[in-house]
């Protein structure tokens, strides 16, 4: 099965500063955190987490970043990347 990849739209709430990211083509997925790296961090389990329960199994769950922001800009745009294998059997 080929990779799978998902962009991965972050926003930050006005007054706690606090990110929440959202993946397109993931209804119901979201991570939230302090910062970018707790995002990067947090996202591969909940990510295991959320396929699981669509009962897909899936390996090499990654966080990358899709493309370097301007010089001068404080833009990031990561993206959830994993390779699906067969589905879950149902128990």
């Amino acid at each position: 099965m080929q990779v799978k990849r998902h962009a991965l739209n972050i926003a930050e709430h006005e007054t706690t500063g606090w990110l929440v990211a959202t993946a397109d083509g993931l209804p119901g997925f979201f991570v939230q955190g302090s910062s970018l790296e707790q995002i990067r961090d947090r996202a591969p389990r909940v990510l295991a987490r959320y396929l699981e329960r669509q009962n897909i199994a899936a390996s090499d769950i990654a966080i990358i970043e899709e493309a370097a922001s301007p010089d001068g800009f404080h833009s990031t745009r990561l993206a959830a990347e994993y390779q699906p294998l067969a589905p879950i059997a149902a128990e």
